[in-house]
């Protein structure tokens, strides 16, 4: 695989993840949405996240979210993705969600867990949906499966954009 197909199959993954966090934001009336950085590995399919990719990021969501900037909270790393500056955001902590929503009925760390635990996992998988035993990124298949239902109406909002917070 060349540089480019690597480059533009981040780009769809950068953007799918940010129209999901748009919907996401405005299901719940706030500006911005933070993603810990685990899950944000385990959508992308990464285990670090080298500056290269992070400027990705960055070019690739500033149409949807033009303030972008890393945090740390309790030891735990974040990625904010924000409609407004990290000053305004800091002064008014309630305007921002943390990223947790349901997803095929289960949590997004339910979807990691999945992952680490195999066997039993995806023996329920391939039970119940066979096709889905294929599929190597569970996060990146729910959240694009998940704006397509929206998109074309057959799911609301009210299912799809909810937190298990």
């Amino acid at each position: 695989m060349d540089q480019l197909e690597i480059r533009e199959g981040a780009r769809r993954q950068h953007r799918g993840l940010a129209m999901f966090c748009v919907l996401y934001c405005w299901h719940h009336n706030k500006k911005a949405v933070f993603v810990r950085k685990e899950l944000l590995l385990h959508y992308l399919g990464l285990e670090r996240m080298k500056g290269t990719r992070y400027e990705w990021i960055t070019e690739d969501v500033a149409a949807y979210f033009p303030y972008i900037f890393k945090r740390t909270t309790n030891n735990k790393e974040l990625i904010v993705f924000s409609k407004i500056p990290e000053n305004e955001l800091l002064e008014n902590k309630n305007e921002a969600i943390r990223f947790s929503p349901k997803i095929l009925g289960l949590s997004s760390y339910s979807l990691i867990s999945l992952d680490e635990h195999g066997e039993k996992a995806y023996k329920l998988i391939d039970d119940s949906m066979p096709f889905l035993a294929e599929i190597k990124n569970l996060h990146e298949f729910a959240i694009t499966n998940a704006l397509s239902l929206l998109s074309s109406g057959i799911i609301s909002p009210n299912k799809a954009l909810e937190s298990d917070a």
